[in-house]
């Protein structure tokens, strides 16, 4: 691990009393890994599953079992096989779904364009183009007429086609990542929320990379003091929310969200110690819930709070303490590994540093360029549908500037098109 640089400090001590239940609760419950026989693709960061279904499973069946499965975060699909490279990687991890002709992830639709017996129309579940094919000699053939499922169906991972109402015993998942974005308009991408640091003031910027395509006004206006520290779907109707705390009282209250407008909302069911302040949110402990990341603004402690919606549930400080001048800017999973990162900036010299997290557990780091003076860290999110990203803003001339990151690599972005009013400050995504 890179420790070197200031980066980091060993923590000793342990929180205030007031948390050691919530830290015996969440040692328990914090970085678990799912149980599998999943492997990992290098070329492409996917994993695979070969799942026995030994009273068996039709192909409609098939799709819907593997659409609810997930691994790291990481939601399942029907394995789509789009590459001669990714076949030889599939035969030879998954030999039991060849051996076993299990099914795969394509389909023949008669509605489809070109559609026509036996090798027209033929879709993958995901949209994927159908350009590459391993068909077993002589396949497919429609041998009954009703065809329309795919399988593997010889010893080197040939192809078959199958009735897709017949019971086989097992099919192939693939996981691969999909960029959590911050979407507040519905359009697939990561929007930006502002607020006026006079009046409170909550709006929202839609994006479109970045490019300014709308934006709106929360109806609301939070009540004197409350700041937004955070966005997450807590109440997992599919559109995220905001999270507030009080800057004097240390309160957070979660807004529950449609879009932009307000639905409803509730006070977190602990307050944090005093000097904790909320930093980011993220599924840490992989439940399918985020949780709260907070930081103490003289000692520099990060605690994780677990969250069932407005109810801490467990608790527990990472493994190490950033070095002084280090704040937590952003909680992503910065390097797709399904476990959300921390992004640090250094307040003085403007650094910006990526902590890699297994759960509670720092297991490296990397550095980032440092930005232009005056530059803050201010959203984390998948920009542009990059895998990662990080939003910047001028302290003085208020330009946001998008950096679309792989790895500790700034890979694109740009000058956001439009700049905001002077008071109005970008609180997230994060």
């Amino acid at each position: 691990m890179r420790v070197g640089n200031g980066w980091l400090t060993k923590s000793s001590a342990l929180l205030n009393a007031r948390f050691h239940l919530l830290l015996a609760i969440a040692l328990l419950i914090g970085g678990r890994l799912p149980a599998g026989a999943q492997v990992v693709n290098p070329a492409n960061g996917h994993y695979y599953e070969a799942v026995s279904v030994p009273t068996g499973i039709n192909w409609f069946q098939a799709r819907d079992a593997a659409a609810v499965r997930t691994y790291l975060g990481r939601k399942g699909h029907l394995v789509t096989i789009t590459s001669a490279a990714e076949e030889q990687f599939v035969v030879a991890n998954l030999p039991s779904a060849v051996t076993g002709n299990y099914l795969l992830g394509g389909h023949q639709d008669p509605a489809a364009p070109g559609y026509s017996e036996p090798g027209g129309g033929w879709q993958w579940v995901t949209g994927e183009p159908w350009n590459y094919t391993f068909w077993k000699p002589f396949q497919p053939d429609n041998g009954s007429n009703t065809e329309n499922a795919l399988m593997f169906f010889s010893p080197e991972g040939g192809w078959n086609d199958v009735n897709d109402t017949s019971a086989l015993t097992g099919y192939v998942v693939e996981y691969e990542f999909v960029p959590q974005v911050f979407d507040v308009n519905g359009d697939g991408r990561s929007d930006l929320v502002f607020q006026n640091s006079a009046t409170g003031q909550v709006v929202f910027w839609f994006m479109n990379g970045t490019s300014v395509t709308g934006g709106a006004s929360l109806a609301q206006i939070p009540a004197h003091d409350y700041k937004v520290v955070g966005t997450g779907d807590f109440n997992q109707d599919g559109s995220p929310d905001l999270v507030f705390q009080n800057n004097t009282t240390g309160q957070i209250v979660i807004w529950f969200m449609n879009q932009t407008r307000f639905i409803g909302g509730a006070s977190a069911s602990l307050i944090p110690l005093q000097g904790y302040k909320v930093v980011g949110v993220g599924d840490v402990n992989r439940d399918g819930l985020p949780d709260l990341v907070l930081q103490n603004t003289t000692t520099n402690r990060v605690v994780i709070w677990f969250m069932n919606g407005t109810t801490v549930t467990g608790g527990s400080s990472i493994s190490l303490t950033p070095a002084n001048g280090y704040q937590v800017v952003g909680v992503y999973d910065m390097n797709t590994d399904g476990s959300p990162d921390l992004v640090l900036q250094d307040s003085q010299t403007g650094k910006i540093v990526i902590w890699y997290m297994n759960g509670i557990t720092v297991t490296d780091g990397v550095s980032l360029p440092t930005p232009a003076p005056n530059y803050k860290v201010v959203g984390v999110s998948a920009f542009n549908l990059s895998l990662s990203g990080l939003v910047l803003q001028n302290s003085i001339t208020n330009q946001a500037v998008f950096w679309y990151l792989d790895g500790g690599n700034v890979i694109g972005g740009g000058f956001a098109s439009g700049l905001p009013d002077s008071n109005y400050k970008i609180v997230g995504p994060r």
